[in-house]
């Protein structure tokens, strides 16, 4: 992995350069290597990744531009094309370089000309302005800093807090957002650190200015034929997958039950000259709860198919215990107290092992569910909005036919974008179980009512437009740099590919449901490749269904008395989580309601707390 910073301007005595370096230093988890910088009339970039040469190739400078660039290129034969670089020069061109000679010709509308996973920085000495721009899934995180005297940025918050002038303290209420699933906005968790979204650029000069940059289509393909799709599905996942394939060393993926893990790990081992690593979390051993209907706890059986078919080397890990030391370091290498912190733990697992087995990249297919394999009852209302009446009839039939849908469901689905937003919310509250007040009631009231606003998220009439908020929503970027600060593991996700996303968005509904079928296409395309066992497995996998072996109301209480008095008592409510702790649910029935409350809104809510303990000296 690697890590960037930058500063322009000075502040409290401190140079440009200084500043710079000082930023860099701080964000020490996130590369290996020696740190490299470059300056260019008035601007400082520094850059440090995992082998000895990389600070430099992150770094460039190209007549009155200076460059940073945290990431990939994939279309790098494109973009030379684009530009009027020396044919004999090609080889030896980095990325930084790539993208500062496409810079030099259009500017910011370069952008649209750059496919792959990355953060860039760009300052621009003749107009005195700085650019910094994300890729469209947010595979690589960006931040910035600034007031009259001096700008900054750092691929992580905890790189800016380096200078003193940034350190204004924890940003409370955008904490509180975040355990209340609010969506994200452009700041951190930290006062006066702000975010650069996914797709999107920002313009610092005299003011800021900030636009997404990206506009893929979003019109569904006329009269589908489904061995086309078929055939498009399987390419641009085959080369989103040979993308993030490694020239050297070996490759692991994550391997579940689901179509999306699947999908990338039968390609990478369809696609690898040498056996691909696979790795599956299961419960932890002498788990044997309950779990509600059409639902399966272990997944490893089902992966184990996959995984003999490709010959895999496949291993499984057991879900250890959460405990206080784990959410300490947790917190500081992913910087974000909104994670799911019992998934987080067997992760973790699979992160090591993969490291210890001498894997340096792990492909997931985490994006896969509103990307390429998207799919479910919303897809009726795209054919009430294009009035195919009889096209929606015989769907919601055939959806009525299978035994997890029924007419409530169905209509919800097919006509809640028309729907009043006080009749949306309250259907989905009171039909569809959707109730988030729960864990809300264990922040203070104060704090909970200032951070708490209207969250929209009905559905609009566009689903591609939905999907396309939803994956700027959420932003893998910091999870990426922390699974390399915890194991030295890169995380690459081919389903957050900007071709494969395109791709999807143009999908027609009878892509997403067909017959009663969830996601068909997805079913077809993969059907060279998955064993049908997978592919039409009758349940689905339920994650930490083996909660109550691996986080207890000794540990939750243990947690309280680790934060209680600290930054956190700004945020939570000590006798509410108490009181949550002292009923801790003793039936062994498994309850969705329960089991959400207590595997990971209470995690969720505490880890916030260990959050607030871990940074409140550094700001």
């Amino acid at each position: 992995m690697s890590a960037l910073s930058g500063a322009i301007g000075a502040d409290g005595g401190s140079s440009a350069d200084e500043i710079c370096r000082a930023i860099l230093l701080r964000q020490s988890p996130y590369f290996s290597a020696s740190p490299q910088f470059l300056s260019h009339d008035g601007g400082h970039f520094g850059g440090a990744g995992g082998r000895p040469n990389d600070g430099s190739k992150l770094l460039a400078r190209h007549f009155h531009l200076l460059v940073a660039l945290d990431g990939r290129i994939d279309n790098r034969s494109e973009l030379i094309r684009s530009t009027q670089l020396e044919p004999a020069n090609h080889a030896d061109v980095t990325d930084a370089q790539l993208v500062a000679a496409a810079w030099l010709e259009r500017g910011e509308e370069s952008l649209t000309g750059i496919i792959g996973d990355f953060a860039l920085a760009v300052f621009d000495s003749s107009q005195r302005q700085l650019f910094l721009a994300r890729d469209p899934s947010g595979q690589r995180p960006l931040f910035y800093a600034h007031n009259a005297k001096v700008t900054a940025f750092a691929s992580m918050p905890s790189g800016i807090l380096a200078h003193a002038s940034f350190r204004r303290g924890l940003n409370v209420e955008r904490i509180a957002a975040a355990l209340l699933d609010v969506p994200q906005d452009t700041m951190s968790y930290f006062e006066g650190i702000h975010r650069v979204r996914p797709g999107e650029c920002v313009a610092i000069g005299e003011d800021v200015r900030r636009w997404v940059w990206w506009r893929p289509a979003l019109d569904a393909v006329k009269a589908p034929d489904l061995p086309t799709l078929t055939a498009g599905y399987r390419s641009v996942l085959d080369e989103a997958v040979r993308r993030r394939m490694p020239s050297s060393g070996r490759l692991a993926c994550h391997l579940s039950a689901g179509l999306d893990s699947n999908g990338v790990a039968s390609t990478a081992a369809r696609l690898s000259t040498s056996q691909l690593l696979a790795f599956t979390a299961a419960p932890a051993r002498g788990f044997s709860g309950d779990v509600p209907k059409g639902r399966m706890a272990d997944e490893s059986h089902l992966a184990s198919l996959t995984a003999r078919r490709h010959n895999m080397d496949h291993r499984i890990v057991h879900g250890g215990k959460l405990d206080v030391d784990f959410l300490r370091r947790q917190a500081r290498v992913y910087q974000d107290p909104a994670r799911n912190l019992l998934n987080g733990v067997w992760w973790s697992q699979i992160l090591h092992s993969a490291r210890d087995a001498g894997a340096g990249t792990l492909l997931v297919g985490s994006l896969g569910n509103v990307t390429l394999n998207f799919g479910g009852l919303a897809a009726l209302s795209q054919w009430v909005k294009q009035g195919r009446v009889r096209d929606w009839a015989r769907e919601a039939r055939g959806a009525l036919n299978r035994p997890d849908v029924n007419c409530r469901g169905v209509l919800f689905n097919s006509f809640g974008p028309w729907l009043g937003y006080s009749a949306w919310s309250w259907l989905r509250r009171h039909y569809l179980a959707a109730d988030r007040s729960r864990g809300a009631r264990l922040l203070r009231s104060e704090v909970r009512e200032k951070a708490r606003q209207r969250v929209d998220d009905q559905p609009s009439t566009n689903l591609s437009r939905d999907r396309l908020d939803l994956i700027a929503q959420l932003d893998p970027g910091m999870l990426n740099k922390g699974s390399f600060a915890d194991a030295g593991i890169v995380e690459c996700d081919p389903l957050a590919d900007r071709n494969l996303i395109e791709f999807s968005l143009t999908l027609p509904p009878e892509a997403f449901l067909h017959n009663g079928v969830l996601r068909p296409l997805a079913h077809e395309a993969l059907s060279d490749r998955v064993p049908s066992e997978v592919l039409h497995a009758p349940l689905r996998g339920l994650q930490s269904a083996d909660w109550r072996l691996r986080f207890t109301a000794e540990t939750a209480m243990n947690t309280v008395e680790e934060i209680e008095g600290g930054p956190a008592t700004e945020l939570l409510d000590f006798d509410q989580i108490r009181k949550a702790i002292r009923a801790w649910p003793e039936s062994r029935t498994y309850d969705l309601a329960l089991a959400d409350m207590y595997s990971r809104k209470l995690p969720m809510i505490l880890a916030a707390g260990i959050f607030m303990n871990e940074f409140a000296s550094a700001c």
